[in-house]
């Protein structure tokens, strides 16, 4: 039948994988996944993402981030090249290129951190405000739950909690 040669022992595979043909262009594929895939994202599919740097456009968003991130995000420091999501690194590029010197300091206590992330992080968890978790064994105060139970697991033993 074609559909499932991926299933069959390897003689019979090798004379079956020809039939899994795209009917669009005729592209040949050994298994029915890859057809499927390229039949639905790639075969006569006007490209819907363009790339804001060039005039590369992409048929699935993750491609057109790969792309941003191939040829046009390089970072050459210390003979390097940065890979990754396009939004870790326009956080990250910063404190990359200064040695980890630069910091992000909160306008609201002061606090500095080495990435913009965990300010932002800072800010949204309620900075100024004061702490609602504590625990119940030192009395330690945070305003974050999964800072307690950091806490919880790194302080206190489990024969203590």
């Amino acid at each position: 039948m074609g559909l499932f040669c991926d299933l069959l022992p390897p003689d019979v595979w090798r004379r079956c994988k020809d039939h899994l043909r795209c009917l669009k262009c005729t592209k040949r594929y050994s298994d029915w996944r890859s057809l499927r895939k390229h039949m639905n994202f790639f075969c006569q599919v006007e490209p819907l993402y363009p790339c804001p740097y060039c005039p590369h456009r992409a048929r699935i968003s993750t491609l057109l981030k790969y792309h941003i991130v191939r040829e046009h995000l390089t970072c050459t420091s210390a003979g390097k090249t940065r890979t990754g999501y396009v939004t870790k690194i326009e956080e990250q590029l910063a404190s990359e290129h200064a040695g980890r010197s630069t910091t992000f300091v909160c306008p609201k206590c002061g606090k500095a951190y080495t990435r913009k992330a965990s300010l932002q992080r800072h800010l949204s968890t309620g900075c100024g405000t004061p702490p609602m978790f504590y625990c119940n064994v030192c009395g330690y105060r945070t305003s974050r739950k999964d800072i307690l139970l950091r806490h919880m697991r790194h302080v206190h033993s489990r024969a203590q909690i």
